[in-house]
């Protein structure tokens, strides 16, 4: 057993150094979107995570007061934004798991994809070193000649954040190829007429053949189920980031997903794109 765990972590695929601009790049794009996230929330923390609210989740007895409910979310606020800026980073993006893990425990009939994908990714955020490019961390330390890290590490969380996304993929794929409605076509022309539709969405759902909902259903499940393979071959990562741009680009025109399809784009480019291309275009431009 250990030799056998010997090989699968010395492996080069999670164990080899790489420059670390990438993971920081990540942090900065992510803690964004969750700062976003948090303000959205803001004006109805009373509804969402206090007592006054009507809740289902594993610590919703745990609800706050409605004033102590909306101090923790602009909390939770300011923990994003310094973990994305890069100040003190590892305690704020501590706060920020904590925070975040507590509202999702509160409140699951608000809770999307994106919410949970966002409690893993903080973890292994807040484990590895995110904050060694791209923050005032790092400012601050060049500033008083205390930059005494590497520009380059473990491939290990870099490569833990590519595999959480890729799961997403798969088992939303293999979700749908289990669904006789979704691969009819019938669940995506169904979505772009419901209640999650843009304006842009329910024009597109008015005058679509239910062929065209076909084909595309097959398309999408494909994609979602092989895109896990794919991004990890050179030969066909850059069809898959780029074919995923477009699709998460035309869901967030046809349908109210939140940061769900913003994360997936971030994602695609700053975590699969070529790391050696991306790191010297930043390198040039830092």
């Amino acid at each position: 057993m250990i030799s056998l765990l010997n090989k699968i972590f010395n492996n080069p695929f999670l164990d080899k150094d790489v420059p670390l601009f990438s993971l920081c790049l990540f942090r900065v794009g992510f803690c964004l979107l969750l700062c976003a996230q948090s303000l959205t929330w803001l004006p109805y923390t009373k509804e969402l995570f206090s007592n006054q609210g009507f809740h289902q989740g594993a610590l919703s007895m745990y609800a706050l007061s409605p004033v102590l409910a909306k101090i923790l979310c602009i909390v939770l606020i300011a923990a994003a934004f310094l973990s994305a800026i890069g100040f003190k980073t590892r305690g704020a993006l501590l706060a920020t798991l904590i925070i975040w893990t507590y509202f999702f425990s509160i409140d699951f009939i608000n809770e999307k994809a994106f919410h949970s994908i966002a409690i893993l990714d903080l973890l292994i955020l807040v484990f590895s070193p995110c904050y060694v490019r791209f923050s005032v961390d790092d400012w601050l330390n060049a500033k008083n000649k205390q930059r005494d890290y590497p520009l380059s590490g473990s491939i290990m969380p870099l490569r833990l954040l590519q595999l959480q996304f890729c799961q997403v993929y798969f088992f939303s794929g293999l979700f749908k190829l289990m669904s006789k409605d979704w691969v009819s076509g019938h669940t995506l022309s169904q979505i772009l007429t419901s209640r999650w539709a843009t304006d842009f969405g329910v024009w597109i759902a008015s005058w679509t053949p239910d062929a065209v909902f076909y084909f595309a259903s097959v398309i999408i499940i494909l994609y979602e189920l092989f895109a896990s393979l794919g991004l990890f071959i050179p030969q066909t990562r850059n069809y898959f980031i780029i074919f995923g741009i477009i699709f998460h680009a035309l869901t967030l025109s046809a349908l109210y997903v939140g940061y769900l399809g913003l994360y997936c784009i971030l994602g695609l480019i700053v975590l699969f794109f070529d790391q050696k291309r991306l790191n010297d275009f930043i390198a040039r431009a830092a």
